[in-house]
């Protein structure tokens, strides 16, 4: 199995007064712009996915669908909370073990989350710093089902990276 763990896109300032509700906080036209070009490099590297899956807030849903648009992908881009408010490492192994077998799974979601989630599949627990950049793209392999501690670290780039490997 494949995990591709992308940090949505740059959203907008975080405004009590504009989003009262930050989990409807969106992607700011520098962050939208940004994953189109994000995406497009994606493809030309041949980065493929078998499943696409988004916290629910608007911010990572925005980028998801970026990703699906690039990639003209006809599946439907399946939401969970275990990529959101209900996060916990644990829930997404469950739920990876349970759902995606041999597949390359996208999922998109935030930080601190996608940080604690890749340190604890590579290192067993939270003692790998990673600088998640938003829209960064960070690939992990495991032979046989995901576990703790059981990934290889394929690759981490970051936007600037990827757009340079890209062109």
């Amino acid at each position: 199995m494949r995990l591709l763990l992308v940090r949505h896109a740059k959203a907008e300032v975080r405004s009590w007064s504009a989003y009262p509700d930050d989990d409807l906080r969106p992607l700011s036209e520098t962050g939208k712009t940004e994953q189109h070009e994000m995406s497009r490099a994606m493809i030309r590297m041949r980065i493929s996915f078998d499943y696409l899956v988004s916290s629910p807030r608007l911010r990572a849903l925005q980028t998801a669908k970026i990703i699906s648009k690039e990639y003209e992908w006809a599946s439907p881009i399946e939401r969970s909370d275990l990529l959101g408010d209900d996060f916990t490492v644990d829930g997404v192994i469950n739920w990876l073990v349970q759902n995606q077998d041999e597949a390359k799974v996208v999922c998109v979601g935030h930080e601190p989350d996608l940080s604690e989630l890749a340190s604890a599949m590579i290192a067993g627990d939270d003692s790998v710093h990673i600088d998640f950049k938003k829209s960064a793209v960070l690939a992990i392999d495991f032979d046989g089902n995901p576990a703790v501690g059981k990934g290889i670290l394929r690759y981490f780039l970051r936007p600037k990276q990827i757009l340079a490997l890209a062109r």
